[in-house]
Formats: C-alpha cells, structure tokens, sequence
C-alpha cells in the first residue's frame, strides 16, 4: 500500500510540473500568441518598423526593423487583445511586444514566426487579423 502510493504521489508530481498548454497543441512554427488583454495593453513595439507581415498556414510571419547591434538580444511577444468584434468575418486585434536592450545605432531587419492556431474563433473558419503597425490586415483561413 505504502508502495502504491509513492508511486501515485510522484506520477502527480510529475503532471503538476510539467508545462502544458492546456489545448494540447504543440507550436508548428515560433511561439504561440498570447491572448491577454492587460499584456496587450502594456504591450510598445516603439523604436521598431513592421516591414512586413504574412500568414502562411498556421504561421504568422513578421518582418521586423529596429536600431540595434545586431538584434540577437530582441525578445518578442506577440499578443492578442482578447476582443473578437463581430464582423463577417471576424476580426481580431494584434500587437508585437518587443523588448531591445541594444544601444547601437545600426539598423536590422528580423524575422519572426508565431503559431496563430490559439486565435481561431470558434464556429468560423476565417478570421481578419489586424496588426498594429501595419496597414491593413491580414486573412487567417483554417
């Protein structure tokens, strides 16, 4: 008995540490975006340039222009407002967090990839993504 439970004590020892999404998914391309309206909120992109901006399949892919060294120290965050508005389709509203430590005056352009599966709106199968800092928006069919 005392054995049985050791052993049902470290089995949920072993699920409580470990780091789920609570949906299950696995990211298909960078990190997934981060629905939250208070981090949305807070979120500054200032000092950089979205120089482009695509969906490809579950993927949202940015270009992004910025003072820095070389930009191997950006940190970025892409969240969601958390707002749906009621459109056809709908439309949901997106910002880049963007945290450089860099104090160089070079400018570089970089990459960015995040999965875009955690804003599917339920019963839709397309969605408008508006990005702040690009001008006009972007379809996310799934």
């Amino acid at each position: 008995m005392k054995m049985v439970f050791s052993f049902l004590l470290t089995l949920s020892v072993f699920f409580i540490a470990c780091d789920d999404d609570s949906s299950g998914l696995v990211p298909v391309c960078g990190d997934f975006a981060n629905v939250s309206t208070d981090l949305y909120d807070s979120a500054t992109f200032e000092g950089i340039g979205i120089e482009n901006a695509s969906i490809s399949e579950d993927c949202l892919l940015i270009t992004v222009s910025g003072s820095g060294c070389d930009g191997s120290t950006w940190e970025t965050t892409l969240y969601d407002s958390g707002a749906i508005a009621e459109s056809f389709p709908v439309q949901r509203f997106l910002k880049l967090n963007l945290i450089n430590g860099e104090f160089c005056d070079a400018v570089f352009l970089k990459d960015y990839e995040f999965d875009i599966r955690t804003l599917r709106a339920q019963n839709e199968n397309t969605i408008i993504l508006n990005l702040e800092g690009w001008e006009g928006s972007l379809l996310y069919e799934y």
